[in-house]
């Protein structure tokens, strides 16, 4: 009888719990090795006093994805967990105080563009046309497809592709060229900061995310994000997957340049392969102790990457309902321009952009009956 390979998973974040579930399916034996006392890693929860919040992602695009991963196990994803539309996708309120409600209802969104004047919603059409193709491109190409040499990327037919997506624009002036009307602009672009960079600097291949939105949806799940984190790791474990929580990884061994376990606790735990899902920098400095294993990844190097932006949240469990309110609503302050700027070179912010995330509003097991769930991001 042939010896399972063993496979050790660094982290239990959704990266690492996804990763570790697709290879338990093909044969391996997994171990995920989490110091927090739970899985999730930044999609995870906390809970007091009958709510329930999310700590992090809080918006479901694609669904689809989260159910090809379950899916490739040979189970139906809804035995484990259900996606909801929600629409309108989110509340916006603009500088001036007008509302208006997203949608992906492609009627009423076409009603709603073309109230905001001449050529607005055929502009807007036109984006969503251009970019779904680019979005296709990535897809196809680059995407779902695995780079494990140079030749995988550096071949005529992946650099023709990758010129065909025309990234070297920014994601404003992507947006500009299909939206003039200021309010739409602002629409479109502040989904960038989904991955915390400005859409001023950011390349245009990120103008794919409003597009998703509103071509895709947006979804929710009771009990929020996290169900999707206990969904796979409920999977996992069926599987015969192992979890080793409050692990905290001392760092990953290896023989050459070739990774062959870790040291736990002072314990040499041995594996034919280790998948690493912390963040790179942090992962490259404390996990990676040989020099010649991290190569130009000094320490040096590691401090002059440019990082994204971070958030200031609040998470608020009210006594009361908040009228008006929808499970996304997103409030522009006042000079969107002058906001991303101070947010981008480290100043207060005067009159910030923020978004507040109310899960109560269509999931009554996130707060007690009359409460309301608040969640209020502020980029910074």
């Amino acid at each position: 009888m042939t010896m399972k390979k063993k496979i050790t998973v660094v982290g239990g974040g959704i990266a690492g719990l996804a990763s570790a579930l697709r290879l338990q399916a093909d044969g391996y034996d997994v171990t995920i090795y989490e110091k927090l006392d739970r899985l999730g890693g930044k999609m995870n929860q906390i809970k007091g006093k009958g709510f329930t919040f999310d700590l992090g992602p809080t918006i479901v695009m694609m669904p689809h994805i989260y159910r090809e991963l379950l899916e490739y196990t040979g189970v139906k994803m809804e035995d484990y967990i259900t996606f909801k539309p929600v629409d309108p996708m989110y509340k916006i309120t603009f500088q001036d105080g007008e509302v208006m409600d997203a949608t992906s209802d492609l009627n009423q969104l076409t009603y709603d563009l073309e109230a905001r004047g001449h050529g607005v919603a055929e502009g807007y059409f036109n984006y969503l046309t251009d970019t779904y193709k680019k979005y296709m491109i990535a897809k196809d190409h680059f995407l779902e497809r695995s780079f494990r040499s140079w030749k995988d990327f550096y071949n005529p037919k992946t650099l023709y592709n990758a010129l065909r997506l025309k990234t070297l624009n920014t994601a404003q002036n992507a947006i500009e060229k299909y939206l003039k009307n200021e309010k739409m602009q602002n629409m479109v672009s502040f989904q960038t900061l989904y991955i915390g960079v400005s859409p001023y600097s950011g390349p245009s291949i990120y103008t794919i995310i409003p597009m998703i939105q509103t071509m895709y949806g947006v979804h929710y799940s009771k009990g929020g994000m996290y169900a999707y984190v206990k969904a796979v790791e409920k999977r996992f474990k069926e599987l015969g997957g192992k979890v080793q929580l409050n692990a905290k990884v001392d760092e990953v061994l290896f023989d050459g340049k070739t990774a062959k376990g870790i040291q736990l606790n002072g314990e040499v735990i041995e594996s034919d392969a280790v998948v690493v899902n912390a963040d790179f920098p942090r992962a490259m400095k404390t996990l990676i102790k040989s020099d010649k294993v991290r190569g130009k990844y000094t320490d040096k190097k590691i401090a002059k990457m440019k990082y994204s932006c971070s958030v200031m949240i609040l998470y608020l469990g009210l006594d009361k309902k908040v009228p008006d309110l929808r499970v996304h609503n997103l409030y522009f302050g006042g000079d969107f321009k002058q906001n991303l700027d101070e947010i981008f070179t480290g100043k207060l912010p005067e009159d910030p952009a923020y978004y507040i995330y109310s899960p109560s509003q269509i999931d009554d097991s996130v707060a007690p009956e009359g409460h309301e769930n608040i969640y209020v991001l502020v980029p910074v």
